[in-house]
This record gives C-alpha cells, sequence and structure tokens, in this order.
C-alpha cells in the first residue's frame, strides 16, 4: 500500500522492505514529508541542493548562484572565481555547457 507521498507503508503503517532494500543499496530516495519517515532512517537520510540556491565556499574559491539538480550545479548559473573572472550561462553536473559567457579579470587583459 503506498501514502502517496513517495514512501511506501505496509498495513501497520511502517515502511515497507522495499524502502529498506533501497536504502540498503545507496539509491536515491525521494521523501516528500519528513515526519513520515521512521526514526531508524533519519540518520541515513541526506538534504541535497535542488532547485535555485546560492554556495558561498568556504575555502574562498568563489562563489556560485544559479540552478541545482540532486546536488549538481546544472542548468543556468553564475560562477565567481577568486581571481575575478566570471561565468555566466549553462552547466550540466558543474561543467559549463551549452551557451555561456566567460569573463576574464581585468589584470589579464592589461
Amino acid at each position: 500500500m503506498s501514502s502517496g507521498s513517495g514512501v511506501e507503508y505496509d498495513r501497520e503503517g511502517s515502511q515497507s522492505n522495499l524502502i529498506k532494500e533501497e536504502i540498503v543499496k545507496n539509491e536515491p530516495l525521494v521523501v516528500d514529508d519528513f515526519s513520515q519517515v521512521s526514526d531508524e532512517f533519519k540518520d541515513k537520510i541526506q538534504t541535497v541542493r535542488h532547485g535555485f540556491g546560492i554556495q558561498i565556499y568556504a575555502d574562498g574559491q568563489g562563489r556560485y548562484a544559479g540552478e541545482w539538480y540532486y546536488n549538481k550545479k546544472t542548468g543556468e548559473g553564475h560562477m565567481i572565481y577568486t581571481d575575478g573572472s566570471e561565468y555566466r550561462g549553462g552547466l550540466v553536473n558543474g561543467v559549463k555547457h551549452g551557451y555561456g559567457c566567460y569573463v576574464w579579470p581585468k589584470h589579464f587583459s592589461e
């Protein structure tokens, strides 16, 4: 029986063996309602970046604003690097792809 929320339940209301098998196989599992997940699985669930977001790298290696698709920079984005260069355009899995514009820092053009 399915609850319609992306998590399957048996008659007693606990996750079915199918869900347990998917977690053991390390397959991605999308859960719409975190409150419906039993405590034994909560520590195994990872949050992922999905949709639009901004990342400022803690090591000072740059900044990114744009689209994410299941933890991968995919879609339109804007990356600013530490040397002052910038990239605006398409990305697939974090790699420049399709149309985009790369601007070199001023000290390279002088």
